[in-house]
């Protein structure tokens, strides 16, 4: 009986041993495809602001070469600036403008300044009566250091003191040598336009003013006449001339002899009769004459 036990414990050890996973042999992991995990993104560096933009670039100031023809209220016009700002920044055009001359034009209405010793950007601003950040911008500027002789431009700007076109008005001489026979104004129930300077049949008739000439021949009751375009809506008219000594779409200098002195035309005895016109309106002679 003894024997026949421990046969059954012997054959029970040798079935559950093989059933039983051995000890200290774990099981097997479950094998799943690798994954590579990506990589952390790298840090990103910091921001930089976009560059300011660059200022746009201020309107420079061009020369522009007359053409026969012009005068400067065309080329002011043409601009789309005015004659005091052609005249402020050519001074020695006041006289006369030929053709192939150069004009410097501005880019907007204003002036050019000449700095002078003590002169401050704030001080030049207020003379003008216009802001100083406006005078800084038309000309780039951050700061106020300024240098004598340099130029700046002032849009905007007038003239100190007076006016271009007033000073332009009054620079004429004397057409003829002689006394006023006949005033301005009215006269035997009509306006006389002129005034008529009393010379001898033959003496010189002088361009009161440099100019372009508009008309040369005859024209009714004023006779042989002169017609002299000044620009900036004067003109001067010389009539009952004897002769003339110029011809349409000639230049002329102030001062140059333009005709004689003659009796044609409607008029009563050798005279001048001299007329100051303003865009196209007859004006009293003598305030333009020294």
């Amino acid at each position: 009986m003894q024997v026949f036990i421990a046969f059954v414990l012997a054959a029970a050890v040798l079935l559950f041993g093989q059933l039983a996973l051995p000890a200290g042999r774990a099981a097997a992991p479950h094998r799943e495809a690798a994954v590579v995990a990506a990589p952390a993104p790298a840090v990103a560096p910091p921001s930089v602001p976009a560059a300011a933009p660059a200022p746009a670039a201020r309107p420079a100031a061009r020369v522009h070469t007359v053409a026969a023809g012009e005068s400067l209220s065309v080329i002011a016009a043409r601009y789309s600036i005015d004659v005091d700002t052609l005249l402020g920044a050519n001074p020695d055009a006041e006289e006369l403008i030929h053709p192939g001359d150069e004009l410097v034009v501005l880019p907007q209405k204003g002036v050019l300044h000449e700095v002078a010793a003590g002169d401050t950007l704030w001080a030049i601003a207020q003379a003008y009566g216009v802001d100083v950040a406006a005078v800084r911008e038309a000309n780039g500027r951050e700061g106020d250091a300024l240098a004598v002789g340099e130029k700046l431009f002032i849009p905007g700007g007038r003239p100190r003191g007076r006016t271009v076109s007033r000073a332009y008005g009054r620079q004429f001489v004397w057409p003829a040598a002689g006394g006023i026979s006949s005033p301005f104004g009215y006269r035997w129930g009509r306006h006389h336009d002129g005034v008529d300077i009393a010379a001898e049949a033959g003496a010189p008739v002088r361009a009161a003013r440099a100019g372009r000439v508009a008309f040369a021949g005859w024209y009714g009751g004023y006779g042989y006449m002169v017609l002299l375009e000044h620009g900036q809506g004067y003109a001067t008219l010389y009539a009952h001339l004897d002769d003339y000594a110029v011809e349409r779409g000639e230049y002329v200098a102030t001062g140059q002899r333009i005709g004689h002195v003659g009796d044609t035309g409607y008029s009563f005895g050798p005279h001048l009769h001299f007329e100051v016109r303003q865009d196209g309106q007859a004006v009293n002679p003598l305030q333009f004459l020294p």
